[in-house]
This record gives C-alpha cells, sequence and structure tokens, in this order.
C-alpha cells in the first residue's frame, strides 16, 4: 500500500481512469507501506507542464521533505539525473557529479510535454540502474543495501503516472 508523508497532501493525489494524478503542491510525497531492498520498479508518468517531481528509492529514516534516499530526477529535461538526498551512501561517476546531482549519460530522450515516458528502476543489491523509454541513462554502485521506501514526489507541478509494477529481485549474487 501508499501513505501520505504529510495529511496536508491528501488533496494532492488522486486516481482517475487507473492514472494517479498529483497536483503538485504541497511539497511532499506518498510512499509504500512496506520497505524494499531489491527490485525493478517500472512505471510510466508524463508531465503535464515542464515541471519537477522525482521517484524516491530506499528512504529511510525521518519522514521529511527530503529524506536520506537516492532520487531517479523527474524534472523535465532532467529525467534520469540521479540526485543524492542527505549523504546516501553510494558510489557514482566523478566525471559527470555536480555536488549531490549525477547527470544522465545520455541527452535527454524524454517524450514531450502530455506524452507518457516509461521509468525502468532497478536496485540489485549495490547496484543500481535507470531507464528512460528503454534507453540506460544513469548507474551508481556501492548504493548502500538498506531496505527503504519507494516513494513518488509531489514538487510544483502536476504529473501523471500509471502502470505501475514493482518486482522483487532475488538474487543469486547473495
Amino acid at each position: 500500500g501508499w501513505a501520505f508523508s504529510d495529511d496536508s497532501l491528501k488533496e494532492t493525489w488522486n486516481v482517475k481512469d487507473g492514472v494517479m494524478v498529483n497536483k503538485g503542491n504541497p511539497t511532499g510525497y506518498i510512499r509504500t507501506t512496506a520497505d524494499y531492498t531489491n527490485y525493478v520498479l517500472r512505471l510510466q508518468f508524463r508531465h503535464v507542464t515542464e515541471g519537477n517531481s522525482g521517484v524516491l528509492l530506499r528512504m529511510v529514516g525521518e519522514e521529511k521533505i527530503w529524506p536520506r534516499c537516492i532520487e531517479a530526477q523527474g524534472l523535465y529535461g532532467n529525467v534520469g539525473d540521479i540526485f543524492n538526498i542527505d549523504n546516501f551512501p553510494m558510489k557514482v561517476e566523478p566525471e559527470r557529479t555536480r555536488g549531490r546531482r549525477t547527470l544522465k549519460m545520455h541527452d535527454s530522450n524524454e517524450k514531450p510535454v502530455g506524452k507518457w515516458n516509461r521509468y525502468e528502476i532497478a536496485l540489485d543489491g549495490t547496484d543500481l540502474e535507470i531507464k528512460v523509454n528503454n534507453l540506460v541513462q544513469n548507474t551508481a554502485t556501492e548504493c548502500w543495501e538498506t531496505p527503504g521506501k519507494i516513494c513518488i514526489q509531489s514538487e510544483g507541478a502536476q504529473m501523471e503516472y500509471r502502470n505501475i509494477v514493482l518486482i522483487p529481485i532475488i538474487s543469486e549474487k547473495r
């Protein structure tokens, strides 16, 4: 199931015709009620405007607007970037990293505003792989292997989501 990071978000999120709609304000997120460690997360999303959102991975600790986690960026034009929030332990390519942000590997392959995009995010042990519309756009290694929540942000602009699928990974690496 899902829960709100703050009760003020109850009016921000709704579901209509199989599409989860996020109005964008106030800032916060919905999160899974269970913790997950190793999985593939697939979802479709579309920007209603050139706005911002993101998917937070392995969220741990205090429930706050910017919790400790890895963010798969949802800002229009920057989908596929990684943000390290609150010093979440992981290793990224230094030549693509600017502070907490690791730029995607390729030019943006997002579809225009109003069109559906696809995120496929895999966390397997300490390895992270992010695909945007079937193209690997980012990776990280040595990610802290800890159970955590999966969150979808409300961050200032209306966004829509559908076909959210979580597939647990039973890895033979361990």
